[in-house]
């Protein structure tokens, strides 16, 4: 059974903040999944997860490096892997994120991964994740993010995330 939550942001500053709520939640162990097209928002929401998490260097994407890590004030790590240029078929995209240990990081306990354009290795993913799909809105700036949890790890994510959305009526839920 997969539970979902929507909520509606107006900028990037915005999407920041959202991202930060979800930080803030996130235990090592947990894999999000982001999906939207260019220009959504991918990067701006998961720099704010790292600020959640105590990350306190510029997060940058991985589009070229495919995976940044950052170490976490509480040893563990946040892996921000990029998916966008692995392979052009998804057979392809997995092949080469085998070769990067892309198995290994989603096995890791310590780690806490976010992948932007998950689909394109969804083959390789575990059953249980958050899924974060992100839509821009009526208005150029507004995104609607649909959060969906895949198993009782990331129900309990969600859970949390939306008591944080509670708290803060500027990104509350939809």
């Amino acid at each position: 059974m997969t539970a979902e939550l929507i909520v509606f942001t107006n900028g990037p500053e915005e999407t920041r903040q959202l991202g930060e709520r979800l930080g803030e939640v996130l235990k090592p162990g947990d894999l999000v999944t982001l999906m939207g097209d260019l220009g959504a928002g991918k990067t701006t929401f998961t720099q704010g997860v790292g600020a959640g998490l105590g990350v306190q260097t510029y997060l940058r994407s991985p589009t070229f490096t495919l995976v940044n890590e950052y170490r976490l004030d509480n040893g563990a790590s946040l892996l921000h892997v990029d998916g966008y240029r692995l392979g052009e078929t998804m057979h392809e995209a997995m092949l080469e994120a085998d070769t990067f240990g892309m198995a290994e990081m989603l096995d890791d306990a310590q780690t806490i991964v976010i992948i932007e354009w998950a689909d394109r290795v969804q083959e390789m993913l575990t059953d249980d994740r958050l899924e974060v799909r992100i839509a821009s809105g009526p208005d150029e700036a507004q995104r609607c993010f649909t959060f969906s949890a895949t198993g009782p790890r990331s129900r309990t994510a969600l859970r949390a995330l939306h008591d944080k959305t509670q708290e803060n009526p500027e990104i509350s839920p939809a």
